[in-house]
């Protein structure tokens, strides 16, 4: 078989999904008989499509997106806040890299609710991330049960490693986490992840969640459109032994090619990767979360989500499609 390149699209180096994107590309470098990749860092999916309509007839049929499924929903509706031109039907799944749940997190022993957040400096994503609908529908939600809430935020636009470099500085009161279930359904607290950026912060015996009342919660999925509002429990220890029982955003990073990308290179390509899933925990403990029946956690469940190739490799494993 002849050599094929693919490009592996991976977001910051200092997270987890370039780190799996790295341990893949080594790993297929080393191990597969004519797969060969490149690995990329970028600021986020939304530059990587970018960059790829650019020159889609070239780049869309070698490249390989870690992105999320509330990315590729706002790319097919044209979502003006979060994608740019006309919309972008071509995005397919071929695995589920990992599911998390979202927090706030504070260093502040007065900060304990949401609405204790009033006229305090908090950190969530950058200007033009998608899942900054999450924290906006949720603060309106706040805002819904107490006036003046949301403009009373002093809301910093940060990426994880600066808010959390400000947030330990005494900069700002509270900054955005997530942690990630490398088993979904399994139970806590060995099973729970903790992201290198955050682990640092979670140390700090004074560290700890800010709780989303439901009430806000409900408030929030009336301003926002309720599919970027799953949420899921976070048990009491699952995250550190002493923190209490409490609720999140739940997101998922995935992995995407463009439905031109030949069915035989992603199936070849998630073969690989769910043969490799013991290699890959040495490059992000994170990679325990690729199992083939979790594949599509929270993610639209249908045959016409996933790329040829992939589905069928998941019919060969015996996954169960819609």
């Amino acid at each position: 078989h002849e050599q094929v390149s693919l490009t592996l699209r991976c977001g910051m180096a200092q997270y987890e999904g370039y780190k799996q994107g790295f341990g893949i590309g080594d790993l297929l470098n080393k191990e597969h008989p004519w797969l060969r990749a490149t690995v990329r860092t970028s600021a986020g999916a939304m530059e990587d499509y970018k960059i790829l309509m650019a020159n889609p007839e070239e780049l869309l049929p070698s490249t390989v997106v870690w992105t999320s499924a509330a990315q590729v929903w706002a790319q097919r509706e044209g979502i003006e806040q979060y994608w740019e031109g006309e919309p972008y039907l071509g995005a397919r799944l071929l695995w589920t890299g990992f599911l998390s749940v979202g927090c706030l997190v504070t260093l502040d022993p007065d900060i304990n609710t949401l609405a204790d957040l009033w006229g305090k400096k908090v950190a969530t994503y950058p200007r033009g991330a998608v899942f900054l609908s999450r924290w906006e529908s949720l603060f309106r939600g706040q805002d819904a049960l107490t006036p003046g809430f949301y403009d009373s935020l002093d809301i910093q636009y940060l990426g994880f490693v600066p808010a959390h470099a400000a947030l330990r500085d005494g900069l700002i009161d509270a900054a955005y986490a997530s942690f990630t279930i490398p088993v979904p359904g399994t139970e806590p607290p060995e099973n729970w992840f903790i992201p290198g950026w955050a682990q640092e912060t979670m140390m700090k015996p004074e560290a700890h969640l800010i709780d989303f009342p439901k009430a806000a919660q409900d408030a929030g999925n009336l301003v926002e459109d309720q599919y970027f509002n799953i949420w899921l429990p976070v048990p009491a220890g699952g995250i550190r032994a002493d923190l209490p029982a409490h609720a999140g955003f739940s997101f998922t990073l995935a992995a995407c090619a463009d439905v031109t990308m030949p069915d035989e290179v992603t199936y070849e390509l998630t073969k690989f990767v769910f043969e490799h899933m013991d290699a890959l925990e040495a490059y992000s403990i994170a990679c325990k979360s690729w199992q083939p029946e979790n594949r599509c956690a929270y993610w639209l469940e249908d045959e016409n989500e996933l790329h040829a190739g992939a589905i069928k490799f998941y019919k060969e494993v015996g996954v169960p499609l819609k």
